[in-house]
């Protein structure tokens, strides 16, 4: 459930859409990013054992940094915990941007400004953003 607060950011209500996500290894990035980003939200932990699952082959690459790569759908999958929270699935180009863009913000219940929105979950701030630098990302971070 999604509800917008009156200073124009929107709250996720604990018990959100995105739990009981699962990622097949032909989702989208979308679905993707919801199941394993959205639905493990702050806890990394539980993100690198659903990407090993999803068949991305997590790896530590630094101390609080993880990332894997699934070949079969070209995306990759990074969690980052040294400042703070982050996680990003990522893939190539896409062909329709606004298209991929809308879609996830819609996926997720949030309405989006320049592919970048904020909300909160179960007392966290996070901003959700779609970033097109180098390919796709779809990225979350706490505030």
């Amino acid at each position: 459930m999604v509800t917008p607060t009156h200073s124009g950011r929107t709250t996720l209500i604990a018990g959100s859409v995105f739990s009981g996500l699962a990622s097949s290894v032909t989702a989208s990035p979308r679905d993707t990013s919801r199941s394993l980003c959205m639905s493990n939200l702050g806890n990394p932990a539980a993100i690198a054992q659903a990407g090993e699952a999803a068949v991305f082959d997590p790896m530590e690459i630094g101390a609080g940094s993880v990332k894997g790569s699934r070949d079969s759908t070209d995306e990759s999958l990074q969690i980052f915990t040294s400042n703070n929270f982050e996680c990003a699935v990522t893939t190539s180009d896409v062909a329709d941007l606004t298209a991929f863009r809308d879609q996830f913000f819609q996926s997720i219940g949030i309405p989006h400004s320049g592919g970048e929105a904020r909300g909160t979950v179960a007392g966290q701030s996070y901003t959700f953003k779609h970033d097109t630098n180098g390919g796709e990302a779809l990225v979350v971070f706490a505030n």
